[in-house]
């Protein structure tokens, strides 16, 4: 055979070459365009449902994450108001105390200075 006609004959062969698929009993069958399209459609079809399930479940982890983050600072801020609170109080203890006693040292002072007006 001549080149050209090996040429010839295997683009025949691709021209008929049709995608096969196997029956359950062995036979082989052609598969028809109608049945690759449906295929190929059923599998646009699943593949657009998981990406708007992987769509969703994206923004639904943001979500959470954004939540976490925001807890996770207010938490932080509560810790450091708890913290300066506890300081706080501890300085101003003392003060709430020395306000309660300066009548009674008033008074001593002068009971004090009158003892020492009257011994004079």
């Amino acid at each position: 055979m001549s080149a050209r006609k090996l040429k010839e004959t295997a683009v025949k062969k691709q021209k008929t070459n049709k995608p096969k698929k196997e029956k359950a009993n062995g036979n082989i069958e052609e598969v028809t365009a109608a049945e690759i399209s449906g295929t190929s459609a059923d599998n646009k079809e699943t593949a657009s449902a998981e990406e708007d399930l992987l769509e969703k479940e994206r923004i639904r982890a943001q979500n959470m994450e954004d939540r976490f983050l925001r807890v996770n600072a207010e938490f932080e801020n509560y810790k450091k108001r708890m913290i300066r609170e506890s300081s706080d109080r501890l300085k101003y203890f003392h003060l709430d105390l020395i306000k309660e006693l300066l009548p009674s040292l008033d008074n001593l002072e002068r009971a004090i200075s009158h003892a020492k007006s009257e011994n004079n």
